[in-house]
């Protein structure tokens, strides 16, 4: 059976080590805590390849051991892998899959363990998904782990890998301004599967921020050292159109809603879930965003602030969407390779 995910809103952990100074393992792990304890949150997502000689395992280890409780037995702890980071090509086969977990395995061999999701991080087009799935179901049956998840999987490889085995959750780009996987039909396949989504960068790896909007040229500046530089969205030539969309909701957020941008966009996320007859869908699938945060007060802008947004408040934003579409694709030409197929 498929691990179910009772969250409204969870913890993605990439931005504790994937930046030009990764924090410490005692800060990392006081990080987690602080989400973990102040705002109730059960799900974490993590990577085998966030950050060098398995940085975000290590940070997950020392968490466990750092704050070593019962209730982590409560935890779900998904860990993305079988990516080989060095090419950026996924890799599915059995031997990609038998290397990525037994390497993962060692990091959660602790007291009071919590339940351990392995997540194939890409669809590898040279492997049947359903291989795939089914090597990584071995682990399952063996006690190993306690479930399987997808990551940019499209609507035919998720429709083929759930009738392997139960699929916990599909991690998927979903926010204000990225709605790729309800064009290509994913979103439908999860939501009549009853498959969770996961919504990985629901602020727009950033730019759905008050920070963005308000400092703009600094924001900029920030994504030149990072992954960010080489997507799209963010060239020089797209950027200020993609602010300049943000603003509208920006303006929307703080003057209608009394609330921030980033909380707007989660909130949005938040009404999506479950709702009903929404873009061709009787009943959309759980959807938890999974921003990422390295300070207390980033968590308290993410976690703190969120607000309903009514039927007509939904109609509101959503003129906003029509009227301000970014521009740019949302990653570049060789990431386009691995997303949702």
């Amino acid at each position: 059976m498929s691990i179910p995910l009772t969250d409204k809103i969870a913890y993605g952990t990439m931005t504790l080590g994937l930046r030009s100074t990764p924090m410490s393992f005692d800060e990392a792990a006081d990080m987690i805590n602080y989400v973990v304890t102040k705002y109730n949150v059960k799900f974490l997502n993590g990577g085998e390849f966030y950050g060098k000689d398995h940085y975000n395992l290590k940070v997950f280890q020392r968490y466990l051991e750092k704050y070593n409780s019962p209730k982590n037995k409560d935890l779900i702890v998904s860990i993305k892998g079988a990516f080989n980071i060095s090419e950026m090509k996924p890799d599915g086969s059995k031997e990609g899959i038998d290397r990525s977990i037994k390497a993962i395995l060692p990091y959660f061999e602790v007291e009071n363990r919590p339940k351990l999701l392995f997540e194939a991080a890409r669809v590898d087009p040279a492997v049947p998904i359903e291989n795939t799935i089914s090597y990584i179901n071995e682990y399952i049956k063996k006690g190993k782990l306690s479930g399987v998840s997808l990551s940019e999987a499209g609507s035919k490889s998720v429709a083929k890998a759930a009738k392997v085995a139960p699929i916990s959750f599909v991690e998927l780009e979903f926010s204000f301004f990225t709605r790729d996987i309800v064009d290509e039909g994913v979103f439908k396949v999860c939501s009549d599967e009853g498959i969770p989504i996961i919504a990985y960068s629901p602020l727009g790896h950033g730019m759905l921020t008050d920070f963005s909007v308000e400092n703009a040229d600094k924001f900029y500046e920030q994504t030149r050292s990072d992954f960010r530089a080489t997507f799209d969205r963010f060239t020089d030539e797209n950027y200020q159109k993609n602010v300049e969309a943000c603003k509208k909701l920006y303006d929307f957020a703080h003057d209608v809603k009394k609330t921030t941008l980033e909380a707007l966009a989660l909130s949005w996320i938040v009404k999506v879930s479950e709702s009903t007859n929404l873009w061709g869908v009787e009943k959309v699938a759980k959807i938890i965003p999974i921003p990422s945060s390295s300070s207390p007060s980033r968590a308290d802008a993410n976690f703190g602030k969120l607000v309903e947004l009514s039927d007509e408040e939904f109609a509101q934003v959503e003129k906003i969407y029509e009227e301000s579409r970014m521009v740019g694709t949302r990653g570049n030409a060789h990431m386009a390779k691995f997303m949702l197929s």
